[in-house]
């Protein structure tokens, strides 16, 4: 596998449209279909030489937000491809997703699919103690399109999980199958169990957990884990809109993603956008 653009992720906001009849989904369309996607939007970018693609809620959302602690209002679901599945008219999204993109992690190319919250979310925490069995199945069902498709899982807010929590335990279930696991956001102080974990952070949130004023306890914060105690990939992730000071994805980027590459740290970055107004892989990368 070519390594030189190994900390970049091609990002695709997956589940950041608007149309709740097509559960918000962007890129994928009835007409394309996952074959269709691949085709249109991730085979070109391998054929520039990138190994590494970050599906962000792949099977879109309802569009409903939900609001539960320890979250707070949220409209990701774990379980998004269960949900999306009980809707026939839905089987363009919900069907065909591991033999698309399967093909493509057997050739080594790594796919992230990242999901919602399990802590808190009412379909998973009024069962996982009371009725284990039921539990498990819900979420094997819930991961079976991507595992079968040999994609790699990003949990949201699953910092906020602990040693012995289900959250936590699903993960180094997940890790002894070699899959890797990516929680959101970062670890805080009391959960140095997630230290050695593989990351994804929001980039705009990343700048409060390397503000060593944040490393430490707070009223009800418990600071987070600095990170040059953290073993882990850190993926930094562009998910917010363009903003207001930049013209154009290509120059946000050029100006933002070298450092942070530099640093060691990989970019999560809407890679179709700034290839289509025209930028240039290399200038992505830090000068030597």
């Amino acid at each position: 596998m070519d390594a030189k653009y190994d900390k970049i992720f091609s990002w695709f906001g997956m589940g950041s449209g608007s149309d709740k009849r097509v559960r918000c989904t962007l890129y994928i369309t009835p007409q394309l279909g996952w074959r269709g996607f691949v085709d249109k939007f991730l085979k070109p970018q391998i054929a520039l030489g990138i190994r590494r693609f970050w599906l962000h809620t792949p099977m879109g959302t309802s569009g409903e937000m939900r609001n539960f602690p320890p979250v707070g209002p949220t409209n990701i679901r774990f379980d998004q491809w269960s949900e999306a599945r009980l809707n026939r008219n839905l089987r363009w999204l919900s069907m065909g997703f591991d033999e698309a993109i399967r093909p493509l992690t057997d050739q080594g190319i790594q796919v992230v699919a990242y999901l919602g919250s399990m802590q808190g979310a009412p379909e998973f925490e009024g069962v996982a103690f009371t009725q284990k069995h039921l539990f498990l199945d819900r979420v094997r069902v819930a991961l079976l399109p991507f595992l079968a498709a040999n994609c790699d899982i990003a949990i949201d807010s699953s910092c906020r999980s602990h040693e012995g929590q289900y959250v936590y335990e699903l993960g180094q279930l997940l890790k002894s199958l070699k899959t890797r696991v990516y929680i959101e956001s970062a670890p805080f102080r009391g959960t140095e169990e997630f230290a050695d974990w593989d990351i994804c952070c929001a980039n705009t949130q990343w700048k409060n957990v390397e503000n060593p004023a944040h490393w430490h306890p707070q009223g009800n914060f418990p600071g987070f884990i600095p990170p040059q105690d953290l073993k882990g990939e850190v993926v930094r992730g562009w998910w917010e809109a363009l903003p207001a000071q930049y013209k154009d994805y290509v120059a946000w980027y050029r100006d933002t993603v070298p450092p942070v590459i530099a640093q060691g740290q990989t970019a999560a970055i809407s890679l179709y956008h700034y290839l289509k107004e025209g930028g240039k892989l290399d200038d992505l990368l830090p000068k030597s």
